[in-house]
């Protein structure tokens, strides 16, 4: 059986929906460290993110991210787009005078 893909929709049916239950999958497992952003606004202190991690899993979703839109694949680009967006918060929080900036965002 052939896999076919046109801008990012597959047939059959059968592995789209084992793809978006990955990307389900996937999407929870990288909000699990979210609970570490909700101790720095409780907190106003950056000290708990740790910039390396953060820079590298940023490096990684672009890469992810790169690869998926070259093949075109909304199950590989999609998830990986949104832990971009997620690292650039976490690195711009440990970058830019981190404490400053956890103040001024909650208030």
């Amino acid at each position: 059986m052939e896999l076919q893909q046109q801008h990012g929709a597959c047939t059959p049916p059968v592995v789209c929906c084992r793809g978006s239950t990955t990307v389900l999958i996937l999407l929870i497992f990288y909000s699990a460290p979210l609970s570490v952003l909700a101790e720095v606004f409780r907190t106003h202190s950056s000290v708990a993110l740790y910039l390396p991690f953060a820079v590298m899993n940023m490096v990684n979703g672009l890469l992810w991210s790169a690869y998926g839109l070259a093949v075109p694949d909304a199950f590989i680009y999609g998830p990986n787009l949104v832990r971009n967006l997620e690292c650039k918060g976490k690195t711009a929080i440990c970058t830019l005078d981190g404490h400053f900036l956890v103040y001024m965002l909650s208030g």
